[in-house]
């Protein structure tokens, strides 16, 4: 489903709607889990994370770094659901035990599992952030 402010996976995207009203378009980008907005004058959408036209920033962050650092990913289909909710859970929580990073993302299944490696990918990812990797 390709309508306005439908979830796509672990990924959605909140268009801004044109100035006639309707919204607009929701057409895939070539990286995955993201989603970019296309058509409607006046466009520009809200990406999941909550920065405008974030899936055109060519550099990673710190999540994803820890991620492709850790290889906390081997299929990769689970992959933009876990850089989410450790997105989240690291804005809520800088410095999480492994056992609060393991109570957060319970609810993301990886079928490869590369939990131990997730794991260390979260807790590299409150390091970097904190400058202290």
């Amino acid at each position: 489903d390709l309508r306005p402010g439908t979830s796509r996976g672990a990924s959605s995207l909140t268009p801004n709607p044109s100035p006639g009203g309707r919204g607009e378009r929701c057409v895939p980008a070539r990286r995955a889990g993201s989603w970019v907005g296309a058509g409607g004058e006046g466009g520009g959408a809200t990406h999941d994370h909550g920065t405008q036209a974030a899936v055109d920033q060519p550099l990673l962050d710190a999540v994803q770094k820890a991620f492709a650092e850790c290889g906390a990913f081997q299929c990769g289909f689970c992959t933009p659901g876990f850089v989410l909710m450790s997105r989240q859970l690291l804005d809520e929580n800088p410095a999480p035990s492994e056992d609060e990073i393991r109570r957060f993302l319970s609810g993301n299944l990886c079928r490869c599992a590369a939990y131990p490696e997730i794991i260390r990918a979260v807790q590299l990812a409150a390091r970097m952030r904190a400058g202290e990797a």
